[in-house]
């Protein structure tokens, strides 16, 4: 059965949505990667071993959010993709 107009409507605002995900996706790894750097940074310029350790367990807790906060977006596409998939039968 052909896709009627309304579902090719329905499928271009869900392709737009994907786009927007994408785009997050993109500002995330770029804040992953300053947060990386800035850490890189405070553990170089810091000599006292607890201070390290400290921003060492910072930094496993930045990259945690930042991972499930990565997951998310993509778990997020998925169920576009799906929405889409289902339109499409």
């Amino acid at each position: 059965m052909p896709i009627t107009q309304s579902q090719k409507a329905e499928i271009a605002r869900i392709k737009i949505h994907v786009e927007t995900v994408r785009k997050k996706q993109e500002k995330l790894k770029e804040r992953k990667r300053q947060l990386t750097e800035s850490f890189k940074r405070r553990i170089e310029q810091t000599s006292d071993s607890i201070r390290k350790r400290s921003i060492r367990i910072e930094k496993i807790a930045a990259m945690d959010r930042i991972s499930k906060e990565s997951q998310s977006l993509k778990d997020e596409i998925s169920r576009y993709r799906k929405r889409i998939a289902v339109i499409k039968k």
